[in-house]
């Protein structure tokens, strides 16, 4: 999949407790994702050049998911569940060590 502009196409990281009990998926809200893709960035009208992108493959980032339309991608057999969202649209990054 090639994403344009400055999509990011995510993956639900799973909630799990120290004790590895999977928590359920909220319906509403933030959620822990996992970035899967990124677009190439978005082009500066006045410059011509592209703007970078502040995520990159394998950041752990927090969206809401009210705004995150689900994409169904079938391979092999196997449905997984992804979301594409504009860059703009990740309210944070999180460092390793965060929860």
């Amino acid at each position: 999949m090639i994403l344009t502009q400055d999509k990011v196409l995510l993956e639900i990281k799973e909630d799990k407790t120290a004790g590895g009990i999977y928590m359920p998926e909220k319906k509403s809200g933030t959620r822990n994702f996992t970035v899967v893709a990124v677009g190439p960035g978005r082009m500066n009208p006045y410059t011509g050049k592209r703007i970078p992108m502040s995520v990159k493959v394998g950041d752990r980032v927090i969206v809401d998911t009210t705004i995150a339309p689900e994409l169904t991608i079938t391979t092999n057999g196997e449905k997984k569940k992804y979301y594409i969202i504009p860059e703009k649209e990740v309210q944070y990054i999180l460092e390793i060590g965060d929860n």
